[in-house]
């Protein structure tokens, strides 16, 4: 989900390297400083949004935000905010997005060929898993092509 990351740091691009924006993205974890820059909002922000439970941390004086938690808050709440992208960081997005696709249906291909291999059942059960994340994939990267058409 490093995507989702890059895309809600999008908005932070004009103050941010890219390259700096990537670096972030390859940790574990996060400190409010860390996610006030990804998300373009301050760190005062970010501490309220973890006492009402909105983003979940651990730690007592210096919260850490897993990844995962950041994602997540992001999928859940962040990519309303396109609009503040930056045309450059939503190509990016696209292509990181465009290569996932690429992946999941590489992964549906070697499903199929291992089709023989696997009880029917459970074929069934991972080719549906697979064509939903396709799917869901798909409606993604038309979505942000729709925001880079609107700033064209």
């Amino acid at each position: 989900m490093v995507p989702l990351i890059l895309a809600a740091a999008a908005g932070a691009a004009g103050t941010l390297a890219v390259s700096k924006i990537v670096d972030m993205m390859n940790k574990n974890f996060y400190t409010t400083k860390d996610v006030a820059t990804l998300l373009n909002i301050s760190e005062y922000t970010v501490r309220k949004k973890i006492r009402d439970g909105e983003i979940k941390a651990s730690g007592g004086k210096s919260y850490r935000i897993s990844k995962e938690d950041l994602e997540t808050y992001i999928k859940n709440n962040a990519t309303d905010n396109l609009e503040s992208v930056s045309p450059e960081i939503l190509e990016s997005v696209i292509e990181v997005k465009e290569m996932e696709l690429k992946k999941l249906n590489l992964q549906l291909q070697q499903l199929e060929l291992e089709a023989e291999d696997l009880d029917p059942k459970d074929f069934k059960k991972k080719q549906i898993a697979l064509e939903i994340a396709v799917s869901e994939l798909e409606a993604e990267i038309k979505k942000y092509r729709i925001v880079q058409n609107l700033k064209r």
